[in-house]
């Protein structure tokens, strides 16, 4: 007969409040950053090719190459933590799809069985609609992990392109 407790299917996607506040800090970055530019650019008008101009504009892209980095490293881990979210789904799903099976099995032999009472019968199909519902919430979090990994991907390789 169905266990009272039942395969959760619920998977929490890891880091992501750590993500949205990094992002959040590296655009800050970003603004004064550029705002810096401006500023030395205003400050060597006429004189834009000096020495001491050239040198400021290139600590200033350094820093802003190195910010693109680190916005890359967070799109790759959140690349990272939505695959290894989408595969405990698929292992999820099949655990919960096998569970399913041997409740249905169970149910089929109460079902023929001519001792088995009603109410036995009643609570098998009950634990095997919950499989059931169990199984598509588990397959619809694996689509979900999929297309959360393909934003996190495409954010990637968009980060990844301002590095060359």
């Amino acid at each position: 007969m169905a266990k009272k407790g039942t395969i959760g299917t619920k998977i929490v996607l890891e880091g992501v409040n750590e993500y949205n506040k990094s992002l959040k800090d590296i655009a800050a970055e970003e603004k004064l950053l550029q705002s810096e530019m401006k500023k030395t650019q205003a400050a060597f008008k006429g004189m834009e090719d000096s020495e001491e101009a050239l040198r400021k504009k290139q600590a200033i892209l350094t820093e802003q190459v190195e910010l693109q980095r680190k916005k890359y490293e967070e799109h790759r881990k959140m690349v990272e933590n939505s695959a290894k979210a989408q595969q405990e789904y698929a292992k999820r799903s099949e655990e919960v799809r096998s569970q399913l099976e041997k409740e249905e099995a169970t149910l089929k032999q109460l079902q023929s069985s001519s001792e088995a009472s009603e109410e036995a019968i009643k609570e098998q199909a009950e634990a095997v609609d919950k499989l059931r519902d169990d199984v598509a919430k588990s397959e619809a979090g694996y689509e979900s992990a999929g297309k959360k990994m393909q934003t996190y991907q495409t954010k990637c390789n968009e980060a990844e392109t301002g590095l060359l």
